[in-house]
């Protein structure tokens, strides 16, 4: 919805801002993980999946992608003759905007749930359960476990549990790869 806000609407300070968020882009995560468990302690969700699940959701690239892809896959003249039309601004972006911009939408999707997925060092901090803890964290504990205890490394296993964890990530790109791939077809003509 952000995306579409500020490719189809003129308001005061749109680009500043736009270029406000874009500067966000260039901030580590990892200069970020301190205020923000600052923040989970303080609304009470550290050591809950709400805390890891929360600030996932926000993410500034994929406003930028967002803009980018309505800037270029919906005119803006499509809107305005909704509008003439008597569609109201929900139905317009329900119904015209969101099929549109299926393509925009898996793609943040997938590039979201890979660095959810991936994310390592946020869990880390956040969690101290450890039936809590993410795949990534969780082979790394069962290593370092197994180490510690004077035992051999199971290289086996967590290479087992490694193949294990990439499964989901293989699967969402097979399932929603189609849409990458109508999308890449959707301007062809035949003959």
């Amino acid at each position: 919805m952000g995306g579409y806000a500020f490719s189809k609407y003129d308001f005061p300070y749109k680009q500043i801002l736009f270029n406000f968020i874009l500067g966000t882009i260039m901030v580590p995560s990892t200069a970020l993980v301190f205020p923000l468990f600052l923040l989970l302690i303080k609304i009470g969700l550290v050591n809950s999946m709400w805390g890891i699940i929360l600030p996932g959701l926000v993410n500034p690239f994929g406003l930028y992608l967002m803009r980018t892809f309505w800037d270029s896959s919906c005119p803006t003249e499509l809107i305005e003759a909704s509008r003439l039309e008597g569609a109201s601004e929900w139905q317009i972006f329900w119904r015209i905007g969101i099929p549109v911009m299926q393509n925009g939408l898996v793609t943040i999707a997938l590039l979201s749930f890979v660095g959810a997925w991936n994310n390592f060092f946020f869990p880390l901090i956040v969690l101290s359960q450890e039936n809590l803890y993410p795949l990534t964290l969780g082979l790394n504990v069962w290593n370092t476990v197994n180490s510690v205890a004077g035992g051999k490394p199971v290289y086996n296993l967590i290479a087992l549990g490694s193949l294990i964890s990439v499964l989901p990530l293989l699967t969402a790109f097979i399932v929603l790869g189609e849409y990458w791939r109508r999308g890449l077809t959707a301007g062809a003509l035949e003959g």
